[in-house]
């Protein structure tokens, strides 16, 4: 039963972390064609999706204190690692289900920072270039752009 019951909560994580880098990657399309409104729709999903995740979070952080207590493990965190622990200490035939659940989940975290460190350097560049405009065309009355002879 607390197997099944585990493996429930972490596929809805990973769930809700495959739908969150979707919405990640729906926002780099809409920063890479300055479509602001798909920008908005996929930032207002990523909040929802935030959402669903703390709370997921939460459930499989109590799941893991009542593990720990039931089983009187010490645990310095409520990593999934301490889950697996857990579950190796009771020698469970579906240890190998959480190990490969665990790999997905750090997986999905690793493209999940990727994504939003590109769509950073994609906004940090947008940036850039705008200062850089404004700069260029408050300082072009000073300079001339071409040299004239005449």
């Amino acid at each position: 039963m607390e197997t099944k019951q585990l493996a429930k909560i972490l596929k809805e994580q990973e769930k809700n972390l495959k739908e969150f880098l979707d919405a990640a990657l729906q926002k780099q399309k809409g920063i890479i064609s300055q479509d602001f409104e798909e920008i908005q729709k996929a930032i207002a999903l990523e909040e929802k999706l935030l959402r669903k995740i703390n709370s997921t979070e939460k459930i499989r952080n109590e799941f893991i204190k009542e593990m720990s207590i039931k089983y009187s493990l010490e645990l310095n965190s409520s990593s999934l690692s301490g889950i697996i622990k857990i579950y190796e200490t009771k020698q469970d035939p579906n240890l190998d289900v959480f190990v490969k659940l665990q790999k997905t989940l750090k997986n999905l975290i690793d493209k999940i920072w990727q994504v939003n460190w590109q769509n950073r350097v994609l906004i940090d560049n947008a940036r850039n270039f705008i200062k850089e405009t404004i700069h260029a065309l408050n300082h072009s009355n000073k300079k001339p752009l071409l040299d004239r002879k005449i």
